[in-house]
């Protein structure tokens, strides 16, 4: 039995140090640039502290192509950068993070002109989707929101300079630190740091303020309170004002409030979650019906085992031991028809996954092909190879685990477009020896 990883073990770079050198030199501070001028301070009011291990190991471990888009936007543009949100609290979660937001003091034409291949999706927010070979991070120039008129957005959004008064706009303090890779610096001004390792879900400022700015935030709110790595408990303030939040998502759409309900149900812990929505009086304002905290306590306690779902699965696994009695891979079998092609590949692919809803895009970590002779039916060749992945080089746990593929595995191993040769030239070598060994007999 595999012995279970440490969360610094799952952080922890594993990569040669030949390309954790690499990847660190090919960013790092740099002298204002013809944007900036040297008495510039987008940090001020804030006090930057050492990276805490997992933060550090994780930083080392970040793509080459993403280290490249902080390097243009702060030596090309002469903006900073920082990685903001969910990443860090992710990190310092012990999860592998999977998706980057970055925030930076560059408007969202400067971003568009430095990268020909970005998209606009949000100009007028200020978000920016850069696409850089292989990542795609969104950026948003830092703002100061203006007053929320409809509970839903803010009336006015203004560019600002500040990192302070960005990370202040933010919903949680699980969700307002802020990361400059190049200074190895983090930015943590309302303790975010401490609720990841108390499991504490606190709200940036005032939590009636922060909900009335946006009624979705309580749905929000009660998504983070499952937490990957167990479940957070949201403080004294902000379970007030949760209380009072079923008026607030009368003003949201209800697709909005959909998409943030779906990733509730989707948590380990969604009935623990969802019985706290209905003790608050929120879940009917979700479900537009009645529902009792009772009930749902009631709903939990009942035995599945007699339910017809059993049933659905046992005859499900019957066909499937049917279906692998008849694979033609492990009993091969002459075809019945002349075939059109000579050999016949069957390829089995691997690729970067997570249990949380949007991981995207999803990388090939492991290339097996099984070449078969048509005519006969019989495997003639087998190739196998673990691929490095560009976009995701640090596996999640959830993927080890499903897969059986270590971070070792693919930190040796080479990228995709390495290894799509190396098989294409080995098919090709066998296919042309049988053909010929076909012609000399």
């Amino acid at each position: 039995m595999r012995k279970k990883r440490t969360r610094e073990e799952m952080l922890s770079p594993q990569l040669p140090s030949s390309r954790r050198a690499l990847s660190l030199s090919s960013f790092s501070t740099s002298s204002p640039g013809p944007e900036q001028s040297a008495d510039f301070h987008p940090e001020t009011g804030l006090q930057g502290e050492e990276l805490p291990p997992l933060l550090a190991a994780w930083v080392d471990r970040l793509p080459q192509d993403l280290l490249e888009v902080l390097r243009v936007i702060e030596e090309e543009g002469g903006g900073r950068v920082w990685l903001v949100g969910g990443c860090i609290r992710d990190c310092l979660a012990g999860l592998m993070p999977w998706e980057i937001d970055l925030a930076t003091t560059l408007e969202p034409s400067e971003m568009l002109r430095l990268f020909p291949r970005a998209l606009d999706t949000g100009s007028q927010y200020g978000t920016v989707t850069i696409r850089k070979g292989g990542v795609s991070v969104e950026a948003t120039t830092l703002r100061a929101d203006g007053t929320y008129g409809d509970g839903r957005r803010p009336e006015t959004v203004t560019f600002g300079r500040s990192l302070k008064e960005d990370l202040l706009r933010r919903d949680f303090t699980i969700n307002a630190m802020a990361v400059d890779v190049g200074r190895r610096k983090l930015f943590d001004p309302w303790g975010g740091q401490h609720d990841v390792k108390q499991s504490i879900l606190r709200a940036v400022g005032d939590a009636k303020e922060r909900l009335r700015e946006d009624g979705l935030r309580a749905m929000r709110a009660y998504r983070f309170m499952d937490g990957k790595s167990g479940q957070r408990h949201a403080d004294e303030s902000l379970r007030v004002a949760l209380r009072g939040s079923s008026k607030l998502l009368a003003r949201v759409s209800k697709e909005r409030i959909w998409t943030e309900f779906s990733k509730i149900l989707a948590g380990p812990r969604a009935p623990l979650v969802v019985r706290r929505m209905a003790e608050d009086e929120v879940l009917s304002s979700v479900t537009l019906l009645p529902v009792s905290p009772r009930g749902l306590r009631a709903l939990e306690c009942l035995s599945c085992k007699d339910l017809p779902l059993w049933a659905e699965q046992a005859t499900e696994m019957e066909s499937s031991h049917k279906s692998y009695k008849e694979d033609v891979l492990m009993n091969p079998k002459p075809p019945k028809k002349p075939q059109p092609h000579s050999h016949y590949a069957f390829i089995d692919f691997e690729a970067t996954c997570d249990d949380r809803r949007g991981f995207s895009p999803s990388e090939i970590i492991e290339f097996p092909v099984v070449l078969v002779e048509s005519a006969s039916g019989k495997v003639v060749s087998e190739f196998h190879s673990f691929v490095r992945p560009r976009v995701h080089p640090f596996l999640t746990d959830f993927c080890q685990e499903l897969t059986g593929i270590k971070q070792k595995d693919v930190d040796s191993a080479p990228e995709f477009k390495e290894v799509l040769a190396n098989m294409l030239v080995c098919s090709f070598r066998l296919i042309v020896c049988s053909a010929t060994a076909g012609l000399v007999g």
